[in-house]
């Protein structure tokens, strides 16, 4: 069964209209998210390149932070690739500038 519901953030009694609702949808009472960057659902448990990296997932965000030469994401990513779940990930050759550091 589909449960939708709204949230507006205030008093749960307070009656709501389309004026002032913030359209927050709720699937089953679990928010789904996906990756600004690909789409790809956000915190599936069968998928580990999902985890949630503000709101874009790790398989975006780690090929980034490789890309730049970030070492514990390129090391991360080389792993991943290893096993076979970055089947089309290419090393990038360039040398980074070493001042680079992720946001946190």
């Amino acid at each position: 069964m589909l449960n939708l519901s709204f949230y507006d953030g205030l008093d749960s009694s307070r009656k709501l209209d389309d004026s002032n609702r913030v359209k927050m949808v709720c699937l089953n009472e679990i928010r789904l998210m996906s990756c600004s960057i690909c789409g790809r659902a956000l915190e599936n448990p069968d998928d580990p390149l999902s985890a949630n990296c503000g709101g874009d997932c790790w398989g975006c965000i780690g090929e980034i932070e490789a890309h730049a030469g970030y070492e514990p994401s390129l090391a991360q990513v080389r792993s991943e690739f290893a096993r076979g779940l970055r089947p089309g990930w290419v090393e990038v050759a360039e040398n980074p500038p070493k001042s680079w550091k992720p946001c946190a």
